[in-house]
């Protein structure tokens, strides 16, 4: 992995740990009662979480599958794409 895309995606990593930390804390006072932002907001901080994780996840997955026969290659493909719907579908 290049250094350039190695420091891209470990900010998106980063950004993916951040994201899940404070939907995590608004979903423990959203279960006790006091909800603080809307559900639009959270469901828009989980899609932006999700589209973090999706390409962490795809870089590594990738360069792992790269060198593996064919069928890792569409599984891996398939897996991306099912992340992807269902994270578009969340909005409907």
């Amino acid at each position: 992995m290049s250094s350039n895309k190695n420091n891209f995606v470990n900010v998106l990593a980063f950004a993916a740990l951040i994201i899940i930390a404070v939907l995590e804390i608004l979903s423990g006072l959203n279960h006790l009662g006091i909800s603080i932002l809307g559900a639009t907001l959270l469901v828009l901080l989980n899609t932006v979480k999700n589209i973090c994780v999706i390409i962490v996840i795809s870089v590594a997955a990738y360069d792992y599958v790269s060198s593996k026969k064919k069928g890792y290659k569409i599984a891996f493909f398939i897996a991306i794409v099912v992340f992807l719907l269902g994270t578009v579908f969340a909005w409907f």
